[in-house]
């Protein structure tokens, strides 16, 4: 039997992964003797396939998990292919790594694993899934989150799910001590500090991913809080240039989200993000869109228009 967890979330994947190896201790291996974990940057692939083979000690069954071994070479992974045709019924493989689709879609392995019964891919959230999550993180510590609680928190941290789960967390833990069973709104404004750039990256995300009528209402939204158009302008610059560079990076063979984070000085997520949204796009047209952000702000400071306004059209045009 073998299992293949994977995508770029990795907060969710690591949180699959763990229910399985907890599963599997609870019912199988009580003793902790018979599960093993093989990481490709430190063992061979030759040290996994001989734990493969292996026989469970004192037990029916072993549990060995296998992480980032879906992007190793060709050879490599085909030899892999070769032994599951083999594996012993005792053996129980689980495939884990922190890629999506997109960037395993070529290897062998990934071909052979994702037609099984036990797969399950994390990408990323979009914002009605970032705000279920919310919900059920907050449900699993007795806490409820309303939907609009719910959405204001991604609002304000975004679709990370590894931030939306400690925000979370933080948030329950003290409506509880409050005595309460219900996240409120202030309560995201009161303990989500620092994050007032957030809801600049949510507009961000908005225009990119086609969201018309959410990117002009979070653009209100933002000039209502007091935060200037040239912070706007600065952080939809910032992302299309992010963007430009992710598309150009990808189309030179860099296709794994933590390579191109080095290589871009960002967090993985968001250059995960990047390379999505630089698929939807022809590199044209991100270019003159950036050109576009350019003029806008020299427009706006030279009293020529304004700037409200110029962002108010270009957020429509882009997002729709």
């Amino acid at each position: 039997m073998f299992f293949l967890i994977y995508g770029e979330d990795s907060y969710r994947s690591r949180k699959t992964l763990a229910a399985v190896r907890g599963r599997f201790s609870a019912t199988r291996d009580a003793s902790g003797m018979n599960c093993m974990s093989f990481r490709a940057t430190e063992q061979t692939v030759e040290a996994a396939m001989e734990a493969l083979l292996t026989a469970p000690f004192l037990a029916e069954r072993k549990m060995v998990v296998l992480e980032g071994y879906l992007t190793e070479e060709t050879e490599a992974q085909q030899r892999l292919v070769e032994l599951l045709g083999r594996l012993p019924e005792s053996t129980v493989a689980v495939f884990f790594e922190a890629a999506s689709a997109e960037q395993l879609k070529d290897g062998p392995l990934f071909s052979l694993l994702k037609k099984q019964e036990f797969s399950a891919e994390h990408g990323p959230l979009n914002a009605s899934q970032a705000a279920a999550f919310v919900a059920a993180e907050a449900q699993q510590s007795g806490v409820a989150a309303p939907a609009g609680v719910a959405r204001a928190l991604v609002s304000r941290v975004g679709p990370d799910s590894w931030r939306l789960a400690a925000e979370t967390a933080k948030i329950s833990a003290y409506v509880l001590a409050s005595g309460r069973q219900e996240m409120l709104e202030s309560d995201v404004q009161a303990l989500v500090a620092g994050a007032a750039q957030e809801p600049v990256f949510a507009f961000v995300d908005s225009c990119l991913d086609g969201r018309p009528a959410e990117a002009l209402a979070q653009l209100a939204a933002l000039l209502d809080s007091g935060m200037s158009e040239f912070q706007i302008l600065a952080a939809l610059a910032k992302q299309f240039r992010t963007v430009l560079c992710a598309q150009d990076l990808v189309r030179r063979g860099i296709k794994d989200a933590q390579v191109l984070a080095g290589m871009l000085g960002i967090h993985p997520f968001p250059a995960g993000k990047a390379m999505a949204s630089g698929w939807k796009y022809r590199p044209a047209t991100l270019r003159a869109r950036f050109q576009e952000l350019v003029e806008i702000e020299r427009r706006a400071k030279t009293g020529a228009a304004s700037p409200a306004a110029m962002l108010s059209v270009f957020a429509s045009r882009v997002a729709a």
